[in-house]
This record gives structure tokens, C-alpha cells and sequence, in this order.
């Protein structure tokens, strides 16, 4: 249903039911109750085929980031065990938890990445009646539902890493796996600002979870603070509950919820992010020029690689070339296709819709 589902969003739209408004059922094209139930069914298929496909015992990793910021109820929690146990013979719940501090501070730059502005205001009001910073309500609803002994937290200041972590768990050895690339980096909080000034001014299209080109190979110089009295005061509303899951889970120790606070603390940056600026307005433009004249070499190219495919008698991938071209073109405004070069390119484009429809 998701195509290249990295995170598993499936699992958690099966186990959510149907919520026509959220994003993943959006992207999906999820509309109704059918459609839902043929993501259901389609789900249940794929898990069964993946465990019968070998006689021998075998272990299946399933992950996904929002299973912790999706499923707030018991019972969706319930719909996703009955699944997988009607599928698996034992279950392992692996949940990672980070400071809510550094959780809360991470988020800013994937909010801006995905077309949204970062306002101080929201940080002021994060405590434990947020389910998504409440670490024991998170706990106790999977642990009620998989049982204490089939849940594995692993503190997130100890162990960054959830691969090393199923590495071991799993006796796979360190090599033989390929680093994967950080599409989740952090912003530097002037980056943050400039995105900011700049949300009113970009165009729908580029609203999108694509950061204008450019901002993104910034290097990080100075990380978004939140000052000491902010990170403080967030600690203090999740102490209790942070101390009481420590009580619980014998994974955890004093300190492991708790952000690196301490005088060396960068100074507060957090209420500046939304300062503005005098120059937003022409510089979301300039963005603007600069990401079409990146999609305009990708149409080129593609057009490119279609003449090639064509000229080495592939017609298959001539024709996956040319429909990836033909998307690029589509998504121009009617002044870049009044452009020169893409005004040029037509004839090319026509000599090729002609050569695909003889052979329909």
C-alpha cells in the first residue's frame, strides 16, 4: 500500500482503524471503509507469506517511530497484537526512549521539514498530559497488552543506536551492513528562522517535507537551545513519571530520561526563531528559481535517458523514463514551460510520444 514503507507506517494505519484525515491514509488514498479494509487484508497477507517463507525458525523485524506517536489508545494497541500473534509464534516489544528535553528540541527541525513553523509557545505547554512525552503511560499500554517480560526499553543515552542494538539481539555480526543515510539530521536553529520567514512566502507545491535546496547541506554551527529555565521546567512536569518507570523497568537507571543539562548550557535561542526577517519574501523566491532549475535538469535527464533506452531498443525503459519526464513537465508553471529550453524541448518530447504510442 505505502510505496517504500522504511517506517512501517502500514502497521501502525492497520493498527490506528480508519482515519481518513491522517497523513498516511491521505498518501495511501484511503478514502473509505473498502479501502481501509483492503489495507487490512493486504497487510495480513504480506506478513503471512514473510513467515512461511522458510521452514526453519525465523526471526521478523518490524519498526516504526509511529507506533509511539499514533497509537494512544489501549485498543489500537490490542488490534496490533492480534494481528501479530495470529501471524508470530513469540513477540518482542523493543521501545527506545529518549530525554523528553532532547526529544522535544529534535522535533523542531521535523516540523520545519515538514512545511510547518516552529513556535516557542508549543514547548511551553509539553508535560505528561501529552501522551507523546508521557514515557509510563507509553510503557504501561504495551506492556498490558504484551506482558512485562516481552517488552525491552532501551535508554536512548546509552544506546543511540537501534541497529546495534537488533544486531545484538539477533547474533548478526557488524559487517555486512551498509550505513544508512541521515534524512533526519539537525537544523541549525538560523536555518529554523529562515524557514520560518519564509513559510508565508513559498509556493503550495514547495510546502512539502523537502527543505528548499541548499539549506539542507548547511552544517548544524548552532544547535536550537532551549535555555536552562525551559529545559528545566519541562524536566520538572516529567520527573514523577519519569521516576516511576525507572521503578518499573529494570532496564532503565537514574538519569537516563534526564537531558545533559548543565552551565555549559548554549544560550536560549529558542525565541528568536521567529524574528523574521526583511528579505523573506524575495528570498523564498530565489529558493523557489533554485528548486526548478534543479527539477528542470532532472527532466532533461530523464528525457535523456528515455532517447538512450529508445536508441538501445528498450522500449520498456524508455517508456519509465519518458513518464518520469512527463511528471517533471506537468509540474511546471506555465511561465518555466515558456522557458526557452523547455519550450525546445517539446519537439523531443513529441518525437517521443510518438514513438510510445506506435507501439501501444
Amino acid at each position: 500500500m505505502f510505496k517504500d514503507d522504511i517506517n512501517q507506517r502500514v502497521l501502525t494505519a492497520y493498527a490506528q482503524g480508519f482515519q481518513p484525515k491522517d497523513d498516511a491514509f491521505v498518501r495511501a488514498g484511503i478514502r473509505d471503509e473498502r479501502g481501509y479494509q483492503r489495507l487490512c487484508d493486504g497487510l495480513v497477507a504480506e506478513l503471512s507469506a514473510i513467515a512461511e517463507t522458510n521452514q526453519s525458525p525465523q526471526q521478523v523485524v518490524l519498526s516504526g517511530e509511529h507506533m509511539q506517536s499514533r497509537l494512544y489508545e489501549p485498543e489500537q494497541v490490542q488490534r496490533l497484537k492480534r494481528l501479530l500473534t495470529s501471524v508470530f509464534d513469540e513477540i518482542t516489544v523493543y521501545i527506545h526512549l529518549r530525554p523528553q528535553v532532547d526529544l522535544a528540541r529534535s522535533l523542531a527541525s521535523t516540523l520545519v521539514r515538514g512545511g510547518g513553523m516552529v513556535n516557542p509557545k508549543r514547548y511551553l505547554g509539553i508535560s505528561e498530559s501529552n501522551p507523546y512525552f508521557n514515557y509510563l503511560a507509553l510503557v504501561n499500554r504495551w506492556q498490558a497488552e504484551f506482558g512485562a517480560a516481552n517488552l525491552r526499553i532501551i535508554p536512548y543515552k546509552r544506546q543511540p543506536s537501534m541497529v546495534a542494538v537488533m544486531k545484538q539481539a539477533l547474533g548478526l555480526p557488524d559487517d555486512g551492513f551498509s550505513e544508512v543515510p541521515r534524512q533526519n539530521t539537525e537544523l541549525d536553529w538560523r536555518v529554523i528562522a529562515m524557514l520560518n520567514a519564509m513559510k508565508p512566502y513559498r509556493q503550495a507545491r514547495q510546502a512539502g517535507p523537502d527543505v528548499p535546496h541548499g539549506l539542507e547541506s548547511l552544517p548544524c554551527e548552532q544547535p536550537l537551545s532551549f535555555g536552562m529555565e525551559l529545559s528545566q521546567s519541562i524536566e520538572a512536569k516529567m520527573r514523577a513519571g519519569n521516576e516511576a518507570l525507572i521503578a518499573l523497568r529494570p532496564e532503565l537507571e537514574a538519569g537516563d530520561l534526564s537531558s545533559e543539562l548543565s552551565e555549559l548550557e548554549p544560550e536560549e535561542n529558542l525565541s528568536r526563531v521567529n524574528d523574521g526577517a526583511v528579505f523573506a519574501e524575495p528570498m523564498a523566491r530565489l529558493f523557489a528559481l533554485m528548486q526548478r532549475q534543479i527539477e528542470v535538469e532532472r527532466f532533461f535527464r530523464r528525457l535523456a535517458e528515455s532517447e538512450r533506452a529508445m536508441l538501445n531498443k528498450q522500449p520498456e525503459r524508455a517508456h519509465g523514463y519518458f513518464l518520469e519526464a512527463l511528471a517533471l513537465l506537468n509540474s511546471f508553471d506555465e511561465e518555466a514551460r515558456n522557458q526557452p529550453p523547455l519550450l525546445d524541448a517539446q519537439i523531443r518530447v513529441d518525437r517521443l510520444t510518438k514513438f510510445m504510442l506506435d507501439r501501444l
